[in-house]
């Protein structure tokens, strides 16, 4: 097994695919996603695991070619750019936005394992999934933003609606604050805004040394914007302020007040 999983978690909308990509454009990178809800490996994890069924699943996870976890069908798509082969990884990093009380188990056992948490700002994270087909189509956001039952019942281990944006948050930043050395919660839009300062911090923190083809990466993913909610490749500038177009402005101010003078109110610049 890779000797420092890196698990990157954060809510559903959040950058997770694109920030995915930013780390797999390493030559060294390997990233799978989600192996608890893919097809190969379903289930396999539960807060009880021990070391050695964590072991087990990652290791599967890496030599797996499951398109899910690979997320080959959406290279197929064009959502994603086609990575060298890399038959040697130095580093597996796992994508997540479900399951995080298991990965937190999983901090446990593993404690050789470093955890990235996103956080994004809540109105663009809830007007992108607003936006996409993550979205039940009977669905309305004014009824939905908060709570985000229409995607709970009957799924589990799964966080949707600003009420979960707040606790899991809160919860990775306690964590943070217990094990700094082993987990780092970020904005988004810091890493989008300044990319080569804020993602050598990650990378650091990961213990991967960021490279040249990471940044270019970057800059290739920022020269067009494509349509699709799932392509990597967004006009930054788009992906900063559309929301704020878009977004219903009383949600919007009603998320304002409510975190003002709070912890969170730093993920609202």
């Amino acid at each position: 097994m890779i000797e420092q999983p890196v698990f990157l978690l954060g809510m559903p909308r959040s950058g997770t695919t694109w920030l995915s990509q930013v780390f797999e454009a390493h030559h060294e990178v390997l990233v799978r996603l989600s192996p608890n809800f893919s097809y190969a490996l379903k289930d396999r994890l539960t807060t009880d695991s021990d070391r050695k069924a964590w072991s087990e699943v990652l290791a599967e996870a890496m030599r797996s070619q499951d398109p899910f976890l690979t997320q080959d069908w959406r290279r197929d798509r064009g959502d994603m750019p086609v990575h060298d082969s890399k038959l040697k990884p130095k580093h597996l990093v796992i994508k997540d936005t479900r399951y995080f009380e298991i990965y937190r188990a999983g901090m446990e056992r593993l404690p050789e394992a470093r955890c990235l948490f996103v956080v994004r700002h809540p109105c663009a994270t809830l007007n992108s999934w607003g936006a996409s087909a993550e979205f039940p189509a009977h669905a309305r956001m004014a009824e939905e933003w908060r709570e985000g039952r229409c995607r709970k019942e009957p799924a589990a281990g799964e966080y949707w609606g600003f009420t979960d944006w707040c606790r899991q948050a809160r919860a990775f930043l306690a964590l943070q604050a217990q094990d700094p050395e082993r987990y780092r919660v970020f904005s988004f839009e810091e890493v989008v805004r300044a990319p080569a300062k804020n993602l050598a911090s990650l990378f650091s923190f990961a213990g991967i040394e960021l490279g040249e083809e990471v940044l270019e990466f970057v800059t290739r993913s920022h020269e067009r914007h494509e349509g699709d909610g799932y392509s990597v490749f967004k006009n930054p500038q788009r992906v900063l302020e559309h929301w704020r177009k878009t977004f219903p402005a009383d949600i919007a101010e009603t998320i304002s007040v409510e975190l003002a003078g709070t912890d969170l109110e730093r993920y609202l610049g």
